[in-house]
Order: structure tokens, then C-alpha cells, then sequence
């Protein structure tokens, strides 16, 4: 078994892909899988359960209406 393979079963990983982003080795596979199980996991929790999980995140569009306006102040200053 590879280190790398070793490492991601002994942290509970879903899987392991060795990439290169110079040469775009596997990278489409590895984000494929990674879309596919992130969706499959989605579907199998309930929408009350995952946005009560405290290991999530809930995104409220309402709260976030002035983040475009907040980013061009924030681009615009020096420092």
C-alpha cells in the first residue's frame, strides 16, 4: 500500500488521488469523485439535519447583500 494511500485510510479519507496541476494529471477524475460524493452525501442527509449539523455551514443570501460593496471598498484602499 502506498504512503500516500496509507495516510488517507488512517485519517478516514473518502479516497486519494495523486494530481499534478502543472500537467493536469487526474484532476478531472479527482474533482469528479469529489463533486460525486459530495452530492451523494448531501442527498442522504435531510435539509433540517445538515443546516442544524454544527459541522456546517448555513449560507443566509439576506445577510450577505452589501459583500459586493464591502469587497470594492476593501480593493480600493492601500493597505
Amino acid at each position: 500500500m502506498s504512503d500516500l494511500r496509507r495516510f488517507a485510510n488512517e485519517n478516514k479519507f473518502a479516497s486519494c488521488f495523486r494530481t499534478s496541476a502543472k500537467t493536469g494529471y487526474n484532476i478531472n477524475e479527482a474533482m469528479k469523485y469529489l463533486i460525486e460524493t459530495v452530492i451523494d452525501r448531501m442527498s442522504k442527509v435531510s435539509s433540517k439535519e445538515f443546516t442544524t449539523d454544527r459541522k456546517s455551514v448555513t449560507l443566509i443570501p439576506e445577510k450577505h447583500e452589501n459583500n459586493d460593496r464591502y469587497r470594492q471598498q476593501q480593493k480600493s484602499g492601500c493597505c
